[in-house]
């Protein structure tokens, strides 16, 4: 179904709807500059011509989102502090 232009409408549509949300969420994480990239691959959706340019935009936006995350410092409860390992403390 993916090779149909339906399919490919379709693909489209869903990953628009996941960049959205990652956009969103990089903005609460205060990267606004992975937000309005992500926001502008979203845009780049448009002209993609085959899927192979949706999986780029899409990947693209991936690394943005998950570096996003970089900053978020996982907390635990202070009776477990001393069991966390340092890299559960992070996203990376």
């Amino acid at each position: 179904m993916l090779r149909t232009a339906v399919g490919f409408d379709v693909a489209c549509y869903l990953i628009r709807c996941k960049l959205a949300g990652q956009a969103s969420v990089a903005s609460e994480l205060d990267d606004l500059a992975a937000a309005r990239t992500i926001a502008s691959l979203s845009e780049e959706l448009e002209d993609a011509g085959s899927l192979e340019e949706l999986r780029q935009l899409e990947s693209t936006a991936a690394n943005l989102y998950w570096h996003a995350w970089e900053a978020v410092e996982v907390s635990f409860v202070r009776r477990d502090d001393a069991k966390v390992p340092a890299c559960w403390r992070r996203f990376e």
